[in-house]
């Protein structure tokens, strides 16, 4: 299951692991992990606690891709999300700078997909 999201031709592949014991019938196939593509953040919003919290704003922060020093660099953020796949993707947050002031940030999916959920 490693390297979710499965998709063919940009359709979604909701996939889950069972266990023997499991009823494949109650399995939640609601969350799917993506990367997501964050905009317009200062270089000082760009490390692990600013992932965390936009990433949990999406869905369930799972990761960020960073530098050996926690920060991450140039025109985007890119942080690993699970999201669930039945709410629309949020496409915007409003955060507060370090002067107190509201700053709108963007998101993107690298290639916004389509969903196909096997149930």
């Amino acid at each position: 299951m490693e390297g979710c999201p499965w998709s063919f031709k940009r359709n979604v592949l909701v996939l889950s692991g069972i266990g023997e014991n499991e009823n494949p019938m109650q399995v939640n196939l609601n969350w799917c992990d993506f990367y997501v593509h964050v905009y317009d953040l200062p270089l000082s919003k760009m490390n692990m606690r600013i992932a965390s919290f936009i990433g949990n704003k999406i869905g369930k922060f799972r990761d960020m891709d960073m530098d050996s020093e926690g920060t991450a660099w140039g025109a985007t953020m890119r942080i690993k999300v699970a999201i669930n796949v039945m709410l629309p993707l949020p496409q915007a947050l409003k955060i507060r700078t370090t002067m107190g002031e509201e700053q709108l940030v963007t998101f993107t999916l690298r290639e916004a997909p389509k969903f196909l959920l096997l149930m």
